[in-house]
């Protein structure tokens, strides 16, 4: 939905405005009368986004870096009014399924981050049917980009959550 971030971009995302209803993303749900809130103060581990972001600059990989993903409810694309609403509200990228792992991870204690694969430019920026792009093509460069980042991070750099607060962000009433 940004303009600036282009057709086979890479997004470190940092937050999340939520337009779902209909999933599950909890396992706090009640059947065992445990009562708990989730810190969202930042969703996505910042110090995985920081080694993302290290790697992808030695590498000389271009990212963007702390995008807001909209995570609406599929399988519909998104009309050019939500599009234009998405943007107001300070929105980056928009998608259909990167949500609920996240909000998973957070209850169980653990560092999460992810990474936007840019396919297209939103419903209504281009006057292009969504539904013809040949995605796969547009994000080939960047998806090998990300997975020969992710793949250094993982075998060179000793992982731990000694900085970060993802094991802290459940309260427990």
């Amino acid at each position: 939905m940004d303009e600036s971030v282009q057709e086979g971009s890479v997004v470190i995302i940092e937050d999340f405005l939520d337009f779902t209803t209909g999933r599950i993303k909890t396992f706090f749900d009640g059947d065992d009368n445990e009562v708990a809130h989730v810190d969202m103060s930042d969703p996505y581990c910042k110090d995985l986004r920081s080694l993302f972001t290290q790697a992808a600059e030695e590498a000389g990989i271009p990212i963007h870096a702390n995008g807001v993903y909209v995570c609406t409810e599929g399988p519909r694309f998104e009309g050019k009014t939500e599009i234009a609403m998405f943007q107001k509200c300070g929105g980056t990228l928009v998608g259909m399924t990167g949500l609920t792992e996240m909000f998973l991870a957070k209850e169980l204690g653990m560092c999460y981050a992810a990474i936007g694969l840019i396919s297209n430019m939103a419903c209504g920026l281009r006057g292009e049917n969504l539904a013809q792009i040949d995605h796969d093509q547009r994000i080939a460069q960047a998806k090998e980009s990300v997975l020969q980042i992710i793949s250094n991070i993982f075998t060179t750099k000793p992982l731990t959550q000694d900085h970060c607060d993802c094991s802290n962000t459940v309260l427990h009433l």
